[in-house]
Formats: structure tokens, C-alpha cells, sequence
């Protein structure tokens, strides 16, 4: 059986729609809403954002999180950006999660620094930190995030920080409002 060339890619093409439109149908069975109590704060001051994770689908969904409500151990990934759309320098501590660049710790971060989370109290991830919660259709479930803690210390300026965790159900990544931060001196 003879196959036309022009043939070949029509079917390539309508499989490739196919897939296409099957990943849109993906939906997530949460949302991630980002939370501020205060929006403008001193240089040096601790930021300190709530990321809240409701279940939007008609379902129970289970989710794993930390006890210690550390967004970034529950796998939200944090990004700061300056008012020129620039990504923020992060901590030592955040390139040990191996979110950024497998654990390597960027040259501008000196051992010892108070950029040096190592061994602080979110590091003791292990035995007995994680939890299995179930959410029931509507409810929430709160993590923090601690800017100060994931980025170098931000200097007086505008700033944009958002989260995204992926919806391991639906594969789907979703992203969180973007909240917006003023540091003052």
C-alpha cells in the first residue's frame, strides 16, 4: 500500500491538534491564591506571603504538605521579580531545595553568610515532617512563604513575587495572582 508524503503529514498534523487539544482539556483541581499582609515593608524586614491552595474540583483531592507549612517544601516554586522584570539573586538555602540549578550554589553566595540556611529549622525535612492531607471540594490549605528566607536580602524597590505548584492529578502547572511588594529604607 502506497502512502502520499502530502498524506503522512495530514495525519502527523491532525495527531499533533489531537494532543494539543487533549493538554488544554487538562484541568487543575486547585487553584494557588497569594496573600500579603502587608505590601509595603522596611529593607531587611521579614516578607512573609501565604500561599493558599484550594480544591476547585467536584472531588476529594490529597495533597502533601510540610508541618511546618514551608511553601517550598510542598513543591510551590517562588519567584521574585524587580520592577524592571528582572529575577531576584536567590539564597544559598533555595539552591539547596535543587528547585534552582540541582543544588549547586551560585558563586555570589559566600559560606557562612546569612544567606546560609544550611541546617536551619526547615532543613529537617526528613521522618515524620511530611503530611497527607485530603481536601474536600472548597476547602483550603495555607503554606508560607518566606521571601527573605528563598531570596538575597531585596533592596528598597518595587517587586512582583508569585508561586506556581504543579496539580499532580491534571499535570497541569498553576500559577498563583502576583502580588506586589514596595521595600522601603
Amino acid at each position: 500500500m502506497f502512502v502520499s508524503y502530502r498524506s503522512m503529514q495530514f495525519a502527523l498534523a491532525l495527531a499533533a491538534i489531537c494532543l494539543a487539544s487533549r493538554a488544554q482539556e487538562a484541568t487543575a483541581t486547585f487553584t494557588v491564591a497569594l496573600a500579603a499582609k502587608q505590601t509595603t515593608v522596611h529593607a531587611g524586614s521579614e516578607i512573609r506571603l501565604s500561599a493558599l491552595l484550594t480544591n476547585v474540583s467536584n472531588h476529594v483531592i490529597w495533597v502533601d504538605v510540610d508541618k511546618y507549612r514551608a511553601a517550598e517544601l510542598e513543591g510551590y516554586l517562588v519567584e521574585v521579580r524587580d520592577g524592571q522584570g528582572r529575577i531576584q539573586r536567590t539564597s544559598r538555602y533555595y539552591w539547596s531545595l535543587g528547585q534552582l540549578g540541582g543544588g549547586r550554589v551560585p558563586p555570589w553566595v559566600p559560606s557562612g553568610t546569612e544567606q546560609d540556611y544550611s541546617g536551619g529549622p526547615y532543613e529537617g525535612s526528613g521522618e515524620g515532617s511530611w503530611l497527607r492531607i485530603n481536601l474536600q471540594p472548597g476547602e483550603t490549605n495555607e503554606a508560607l512563604v518566606d521571601v527573605g528566607k528563598l531570596y538575597a536580602p531585596l533592596e528598597p524597590g518595587k517587586y512582583s513575587v508569585q508561586v506556581q505548584r504543579v496539580d499532580k492529578e491534571s499535570k497541569v502547572a498553576v500559577k498563583s495572582n502576583v502580588v506586589t511588594l514596595e521595600v522601603t529604607k
